[in-house]
């Protein structure tokens, strides 16, 4: 290797440091940056946004208030991706707490929540938070610090939820499949209906509450949600 490119290794390794230091002490964009520069600094304009959304939602449960918000991004904008590396910087601040995330279906959940605990082994999540995993299923699993024995749980819409309560962050992550389904005023209904019992009833005291998905209707779980008035913030 030449001097020229011995010194651009080292700039790059320097900055990568950088960002993982300031990650850890709690910078949700240097973090997302740290583990996928090239990916986040092409979306900057559309996904800065939704981190500093997410920076909220760190910042407010680190104090001991609760937050709710939602945000509502196109398809294929990255915004289950970002949920995906939010989960673990949440973990690796808290390891002892837990996590509940539903999507529209099973396998689309059960495949999250393998890429989620591909993030929480992975080489550059443990050089920051050097926390083991205990348990490795899909429907659930956990690393070794947590408090019930469950770090990440959960289900696909109209699933049925078994297991302990979300302490931390209840996250609905797309409901609806898609345009057609959520045009249904009937399964609009039950995803309602399912969204108010089986996952609110998983809710601890002290959780903060995250709903982010495409709108394809007003009267959505999202729609219906700020009639009730729960979040406080929102990217709609």
């Amino acid at each position: 290797m030449n001097k020229s490119r011995e010194d651009l290794a080292k700039k790059a390794a320097a900055k990568l440091e950088l960002l993982k230091r300031s990650a850890k002490a709690g910078d949700f964009w240097s973090y997302c940056l740290y583990m996928d520069y090239s990916f986040y600094k092409r979306r900057e304009s559309v996904l800065k946004q939704v981190a500093e959304m997410l920076q909220k939602v760190h910042d407010s449960y680190s104090k001991g208030e609760v937050i709710s918000i939602a945000m509502s991004l196109p398809p294929r904008s990255g915004k289950s991706y970002i949920i995906s590396l939010f989960c673990p910087f949440m973990l690796g601040h808290f390891p002892t707490k837990s996590i509940m995330r539903n999507s529209c279906t099973q396998s689309l959940y059960e495949k999250l929540s393998k890429d989620v605990r591909s993030i929480v082994s992975g080489e550059k999540w443990q050089a920051m938070f050097n926390i083991p995993l205990g348990a490795k299923g899909v429907k659930s699993w956990a690393l070794k610090d947590a408090a019930q024995g469950v770090s990440y749980f959960g289900a696909g819409t109209g699933g049925q939820i078994i297991g302990i309560g979300a302490s931390m962050l209840d996250i609905s992550d797309d409901l609806y499949k898609g345009r057609e389904e959520a045009s249904s005023d009937s399964i609009n209904e039950k995803t309602i209906s399912w969204a108010d019992g089986s996952r609110g009833s998983r809710q601890e005291r002290g959780c903060c509450q995250i709903d982010i998905g495409t709108r394809w209707r007003k009267s959505d779980v999202i729609g219906t949600n700020e009639e009730r008035g729960i979040y406080g913030e929102n990217i709609i």
